[in-house]
C-alpha cells in the first residue's frame, strides 16, 4: 500500500513538475513553490526563475529563496521586473535593510505609514 502511495506521489509531483515548466516559458522573475495538495501542505519543491529559465531549485525555504534571489539580483546586475519594481524595492529597503538611506518616494510613504501602523498597534 505504501508504495502505491509513493508512485500517486511521485506521479502528482511529475504532474506539477509539467505544469511549472509550461509557466517558466512565460515568467520574467519568480519563485515557483509546488506543494502536494493545498497551500498548508509541505513544499515539494522551492525554485527560482528568472527570463523563463529555472536557475536554482529544492531550495529549502521560501527565506532562502528570497535570499537567494536578491543574490542573484546582484551578483547578474538585473533589474527588478517593471511591475514588481516597488515590491522588490521595499522588500530589500524596508525588510531586509539592504540601502534602506535611499529609497523612492512611494517606498518611503509606505515605509512611514508601516511604521505608524506598527506604533499604533
Amino acid at each position: 500500500m505504501a508504495s502505491l502511495d509513493r508512485q500517486i506521489s511521485q506521479l502528482l509531483q511529475a504532474d506539477q513538475r509539467e505544469e511549472a515548466e509550461r509557466e517558466f516559458e512565460k515568467t520574467t522573475m519568480a519563485f515557483f513553490v509546488i506543494c502536494e495538495s493545498d497551500a498548508l501542505s509541505c513544499a515539494l519543491d522551492i525554485s527560482i526563475v528568472i527570463d523563463g529559465v529555472e536557475v536554482l531549485n529544492e531550495l529549502s525555504s521560501v527565506a532562502c529563496a528570497c535570499a537567494m534571489m536578491f543574490g542573484l539580483i546582484y551578483a547578474l546586475n538585473l533589474k527588478y521586473p517593471e511591475g514588481l519594481k516597488y515590491t522588490f524595492e521595499a522588500f530589500q529597503k524596508i525588510i531586509m535593510d539592504i540601502e534602506s538611506k535611499q529609497m523612492s518616494r512611494r517606498v518611503q510613504n509606505f515605509s512611514s505609514n508601516l511604521q505608524e501602523y506598527i506604533c499604533f498597534l
